[in-house]
Formats: C-alpha cells, sequence, structure tokens
C-alpha cells in the first residue's frame, strides 16, 4: 500500500567477496581488527539485525539489550558451531532470541575469528560478547564504529557505504546461494512472516540453483499416449 515514492530503495547484502575481502584486510592479531571480524561474520551467519549485537553508544554495557560473553553457548557439534542468545529481539523484545553461528570452511566461517577473539582479547563473562582490549581495561564495539571501520576497508575496493541492515540481508542472501533450504533459512533468521521473501537477493542465481534441485527429488510418470 506505500506508494512507490515513499518506499526505501533495495539495500544491498554484505557479499561473500566483502566478507573475503574484510577477512584479508583485518589484523588478525590486533585485538580490536579481531573484534570487527568476529562482529561481522557473527552478524552475518546469524542473519542478526546489527542492534541486536552491538549499541549505538557504549556508555555502560547493559546485559539486558545486548549479548554479554556469558551469552555465548558452548560448541554443540563437532564442527565448533554455537549458540548465541540475544537478550532483546526486535521480534521478541525482552523475550529474547537464538541465532545460531555455524561453521564453515572458507572465510565466511564465524567460528575461528570468534574463538580468536576471545583468546586475543579475553572479555570478562558479564562484559560485551564483541569488546576489546585497550591498555587501561576494555571497551565495546559501537554500531558506528563497527560500520566504519568496515566501510573503511570496503571504500578502498571503489565499495559504496553499507548500513547494518545489510548484513542480515547478506547472511540470508549466502546460505541460499548455498542451497540451504528457505523453510530452514527463514527459521534461522527468525522470520516470522513472509515479508523474508523481500530481502532474496541474487533471485536470477536462487532461482534456478532452488529450482533445479527439485529434478532428482520428483518422478513424473506420464500417461500412455492415445493410439
Amino acid at each position: 500500500m506505500t506508494p512507490v515514492s515513499l518506499r526505501r530503495s533495495l539495500r544491498p547484502p554484505v557479499s561473500w567477496e566483502m566478507l573475503e575481502i574484510l577477512y584479508k584486510e583485518l589484523d588478525h592479531s590486533d585485538p580490536e581488527d579481531i573484534c570487527v571480524l568476529a562482529c561481522a561474520l557473527a552478524a552475518t551467519s546469524g542473519q542478526a539485525r546489527l542492534g541486536e549485537l552491538l549499541p549505538s553508544c557504549m556508555s555502560k554495557h547493559d546485559p539486558s539489550t545486548h549479548p554479554s560473553v556469558s551469552n555465548l553457548q558452548p560448541p554443540t557439534t563437532t564442527g565448533g558451531s554455537r549458540a548465541l542468545h540475544l537478550p532483546t529481539s526486535k521480534t521478541t523484545g525482552k523475550n529474547g532470541a537464538t541465532i545460531y553461528l555455524c561453521s564453515q570452511n572458507d572465510c565466511t566461517d564465524p567460528i575461528t575469528p570468534l574463538n580468536d577473539h576471545l583468546q586475543i582479547n579475553s572479555p570478562p563473562a558479564n562484559y560485551p560478547l564483541f569488546s576489546h582490549r585497550l591498555r587501561d581495561g576494555y571497551v565495546g564495539l559501537t554500531k558506528q564504529h563497527f560500520l566504519k571501520r568496515c566501510n573503511d576497508i570496503w571504500a578502498t575496493y571503489s565499495l559504496p557505504p553499507f548500513t547494518g541492515h545489510c548484513f542480515r540481508i547478506g547472511g540470508t542472501t549466502t546460505l541460499l546461494l548455498r542451497g540451504v533450504s528457505p523453510y530452514v533459512v527463514k527459521a534461522m533468521g527468525r522470520w516470522t512472516s513472509d515479508t523474508f521473501l523481500r530481502y532474496w537477493r541474487s533471485l536470477e542465481v536462487l532461482a534456478p540453483r532452488h529450482a533445479e534441485l527439485l529434478g532428482p527429488y520428483i518422478s513424473c510418470v506420464l500417461p500412455p499416449k492415445k493410439l
């Protein structure tokens, strides 16, 4: 019902190639950079809204609104995948939600950078999950600082600025491109309605990939031809 003139233009997803750029350009031994990388891959892998992971400002950490280190669950599979409890969510409010950070074999893997971040920074259990060491203590990432670090790197590759929601869209698109069932993607992304379909990108690739997979599972018996 919204007039076309008032609709927001479709936001592009953070692509696999963009994550590869971050993986290459961020210093994995630097406390702040490895924290940024861990957050970027967690947001994408978990199809999270950036505001669910990071606050707008970090005057004081509020564990009732953003995840602490203690909200990260132990590895649940042999691959090391982990669940992360979000204290609040856009759709469930203060009831919170759980996202799943699933291990991968490439630069989209959220587990290795997350483990590296926890080892290098070692934030206490009651501190923000995405906080890094300073000389005199710790500081938590904010949305603005996180996005600036990512966009500064992408700008050197002539890419335009991206918003926080682009990570959620990118996570949805990446899972679909890898052949994960749309129903599984919808459940993992906590999409409560079919508005989730609005966030599909790269449909020219997704449509044949998912449609062509139907072939082996459908046996079609044609009626005999009439003589």
